[in-house]
């Protein structure tokens, strides 16, 4: 993976003197694993597991879900600044969010997948579950669409979200070095859950317990439905999407040139 991507640049003098215009009753020992992720990375499955074997309290750090970006809220941070915890948001790199993760000590890792596959991820998640997220507003007029018109939909709502989800994450950190951040692929992630989610640990300072991570994955591999896996093969997206579709998708990438893509590019034109 290329190095920029595990990036351990300084923050910026404007975003440190920002969160420390608020001040944080914030416990020097405590940790916070904090996946910022796009949908459809397995990051639910990422998260128990993490809980299981690290025995951290499982939170949100958000006011509302449904279709409400998943942006930090104070007053959750206050209240659970002395605890351990772990959990996974889809939030983009804001400057607020940055503020607030300076403030509350927090080193996001950033979850991300192939743009294709994760909306024909989404595609089925409407299907199967509800069109209402915060990554495009379809609520129930999704299902007056035929087939193409949903696709579309999600090539062009939901597409644009997930391009500036990773432009953001990678401008802040490779870019701008204004944060920490850990970058995690869901192929590799897949291909060696053990092994990423000790890296993830160590990321954080901690020591990966072998035996703890074997169990947690365990339990939490049997557990299907609590972890919403879908069909999770690679490579549905350039099968799933017209040619049209994904020169549409191919398109946005034009807009961020100084960005690197290939995390999440595993097939469209460049």
């Amino acid at each position: 993976m290329d190095e920029m991507y595990k990036n351990r640049g300084r923050l910026s003098a404007e975003i440190l003197g920002a969160a420390r215009s608020e001040s944080a009753p914030l416990s020097a020992d405590r940790s916070a694993i904090f996946l910022a992720c796009m949908p459809k990375t397995a990051s639910t499955f990422a998260v128990k597991a993490l809980r299981r074997a690290t025995g951290f309290e499982a939170v949100n750090l958000v006011d509302v879900f449904r279709d409400n970006e998943q942006n930090l809220y104070l007053p959750k941070l206050i209240d659970t600044c002395a605890t351990d915890i772990v959990l996974h948001q889809h939030c983009k790199a804001t400057n607020r969010n940055l503020e607030l993760m300076v403030q509350y000590n927090i080193r996001p890792v950033i979850l991300v997948r192939d743009l294709l596959d994760v909306l024909v991820s989404l595609y089925d998640h409407f299907h199967n579950e509800s069109p209402i997220s915060p990554f495009a507003f379809a609520y129930d007029g999704f299902f007056d669409l035929d087939e193409e018109g949903r696709k579309w939909l999600l090539v062009r709502m939901a597409a644009p979200w997930l391009v500036q989800f990773h432009a953001s994450w990678y401008t802040c950190s490779a870019l701008k070095k204004q944060i920490n951040t850990f970058w995690v692929g869901y192929a590799d992630f897949m291909a060696d859950k053990g092994g990423t989610l000790g890296r993830i640990l160590e990321y954080y300072g901690l020591e990966p317990d072998r035996a703890a991570l074997d169990k947690a994955l365990e339990e939490t591999s049997s557990d299907r439905t609590g972890t919403r896996f879908n069909v999770g093969r690679q490579g549905r997206g350039m099968e799933f999407f017209s040619p049209e579709q994904k020169e549409c998708v191919a398109a946005l990438l034009e807009c961020y040139p100084e960005v690197d893509f290939s995390l999440v590019n595993k097939g469209l034109a460049s």
